[in-house]
């Protein structure tokens, strides 16, 4: 069984990330896909919204194939620690994440990865290229 960390922010990066994932699952497999919003104060009920969209995306998307938890999960401006804080807490083996167009970047996590980050992690990394 293999855990795999899915970081999501639209229904197009979800179909870009299941598309990266969907020949490689077993029934054994675990995806969790976290929708990542600022704090209450910062994330507007679009953002929420959009998140639970792409949530919802995963879960449709990848019944079937794996078991599949999604959780909207709320950071402050530290994503990167959020993200390693989730790979450890879950046993992450893998995570899987979207790079946008540079028009998106402030909220997606290629805003975020640099190679302290990508060094600093208990499992690899892959980036998917997503459009929209």
């Amino acid at each position: 069984m293999r855990t795999f960390l899915l970081v999501t922010d639209s229904v197009h990066t979800s179909a870009a990330l299941c598309d990266y994932l969907d020949s490689r699952l077993t029934v054994d497999d675990r995806v969790v896909a976290l929708g990542l919003v600022g704090t209450e104060a910062a994330a507007t009920p679009e953002d929420r919204r959009d998140r639970r969209d792409a949530l919802n995306a995963v879960a449709v998307r990848l019944a079937g194939c794996a078991t599949v938890d999604t959780d909207l999960v709320a950071v402050d401006t530290d994503r990167p620690a959020t993200l390693r804080t989730e790979c450890v807490d879950r046993g992450v083996d893998e995570l899987v994440c979207a790079v946008a167009s540079s028009d998106r970047a402030d909220t997606t996590l290629a805003a975020a990865v640099d190679t302290d980050f990508l060094t600093d992690l208990p499992c690899p990394v892959v980036l998917v290229a997503s459009v929209g």
